[in-house]
């Protein structure tokens, strides 16, 4: 028995909200300098992947496994597989967080589009199935490089036209395109990960 614990700590439903209420938006919490993104910024565009839906459990999920890499790099990739096979063996109450590393000055690759876009898109377990698509599957990864708009036959996911998601890839929304280049500019000044080749998990 723990007499001393409060409501607010045991229903932390608004504890995103009370988080980035900490950091004024477009304020520095580091050392980036003035204008640079900051955790207020990003955490509204930050997209997760859980182990079980939070809309079925008692309490919001409390362990994020946050991932800062570029998505279409292979060690961005692995790291995002090795994420994900921790996902299948965690509680119920982890997720992972993706927030996109790389240039902020150049354009996406398909991968991280893709990622950003089923996630910003898609139901929860929608999304995830995607993910897994994009993740494991080379000829899924071939198909968002290519600008080909019919997918190769046997590629399927349940509630997802194909040919209309690789279109948004093709022409991401200035949402979509936003999102990551804002991730990229907060790696880069808050962070302090270099432009390229950096990856980090938190």
């Amino acid at each position: 028995v723990v007499p001393r614990l409060t409501a607010e700590i045991l229903q932390p439903s608004e504890s995103q909200t009370l988080f980035t209420s900490m950091v004024p938006k477009g304020e520095s919490s580091g050392g980036g300098g003035g204008g640079s993104a900051s955790w207020s910024d990003v955490i509204p565009t930050i997209r997760h992947i859980y182990k079980s839906d939070p809309t079925e459990l008692a309490h919001p999920p409390v362990l994020t496994h946050l991932l800062v890499a570029d998505f279409d790099s292979a060690e961005g990739s692995s790291l995002l597989s090795v994420a994900s096979r921790h996902l299948k063996k965690a509680g119920v109450k982890t997720r992972i967080g993706l927030l996109h590393h790389g240039d902020a000055s150049s354009t996406p690759g398909p991968i991280s589009i893709a990622l950003q876009t089923a996630l910003d898109s898609f139901s929860l377990n929608t999304a995830k199935l995607l993910v897994i698509k994009i993740q494991r599957n080379a000829d899924f990864q071939a198909f968002i490089r290519s600008t080909d708009s019919t997918p190769p036959e046997g590629l399927s996911v349940h509630g997802v036209d194909l040919a209309e998601f690789n279109a948004e890839i093709l022409a991401p929304s200035e949402e979509i395109l936003r999102a990551i280049k804002l991730h990229r500019e907060f790696a880069r000044s808050e962070l302090n990960l270099a432009a390229q080749g950096a990856s980090a998990a938190v």
